[in-house]
């Protein structure tokens, strides 16, 4: 094991993990921060978002690092590792259990562990769905877990797919979704068929086939493109920025499918 990268593991597990298995965003050296309140989480402050909190990403940072800790996993077999891959995918789960709307993954808790800012959004959706799918694929989980994620997987899908492929929010906030995946551009058109692909990967559910054929050559967006024209032209950013941090989702889904197509 590279020792820097080993280096880099140690200190995100010192500093970055908190007691909700959940990822933070930044910390001091010693590994302090402010976490909200729960009245700072109701009242949107400093946003609904909780951008520019620490715990603005959760679940796209657990969801991005749990297939690192994956692959780390397979190449050590420590039952360490397995360990921490395993925290990860719990503090996922605590994270879709969190908010009174189905479908709604948080970003992080309050002081309470329990309250949320409103907001959650397609770019932490996809890396809990994929992170998810990897540990599944990782042979990491027992029986009994890996059932308990399905069901999990299973019921968010569905909440999304109720809701026309859009993100649902939580009480509080100030508009009913926040982003979708049912999209045509070149980072949103991998994500609904890497969900799809993959529940139907891990479920065994033709139905979820069913919906990944027909959406991949569903046409939409200004040029009409299909979802696989979108594909194969690859990544083309469009408008004055790149946001290629947020767009990493459409990357790895893209990854994903190329895994799971035969």
């Amino acid at each position: 094991m590279d020792d820097r990268a080993d280096r880099i593991h140690v200190e995100i597990w010192r500093r970055f993990i908190d007691n909700a298995n959940a990822m933070l965003d930044f910390t001091t050296p010693d590994g302090y921060y402010d976490r909200p309140t729960p009245r700072e989480c109701r009242e949107c402050k400093p946003n609904a978002l909780a951008w520019w909190t620490p715990t603005e990403n959760g679940s796209m940072f657990n969801g991005y690092y749990l297939d690192a800790a994956c692959s780390r996993w397979k190449l050590t077999r420590a039952p360490a590792d397995r360990e921490k891959a395993q925290r990860l995918a719990l503090g996922l789960l605590f994270l879709s259990s969190v908010g009174d709307t189905s479908g709604f993954i948080a970003r992080g808790v309050a002081t309470d562990r329990k309250t949320t800012y409103p907001m959650g959004s397609n770019d932490q959706t996809l890396p809990w769905f994929y992170g998810l799918w990897r540990y599944l694929d990782s042979g990491a989980p027992d029986v009994s877990e890996r059932k308990r994620i399905v069901a999990r997987m299973t019921e968010v899908a569905g909440a999304l797919e109720a809701n026309g492929w859009r993100m649902p929010c939580t009480s509080g906030s100030p508009s009913r979704y926040r982003g979708s995946f049912n999209g045509f551009s070149w980072d949103s058109a991998p994500r609904l068929l890497f969900l799809l692909r993959a529940m139907e990967q891990v479920t065994g559910d033709n139905r979820w086939g069913s919906l990944y054929r027909k959406a991949i050559d569903e046409r939409g967006g200004s040029a009409r493109n299909s979802r696989r024209e979108v594909c194969a032209r690859g990544m083309v950013f469009e408008g004055r920025w790149p946001h290629s941090w947020t767009g990493a989702g459409g990357a790895i889904s893209l990854r994903a499918l190329w895994e799971m197509e035969p």
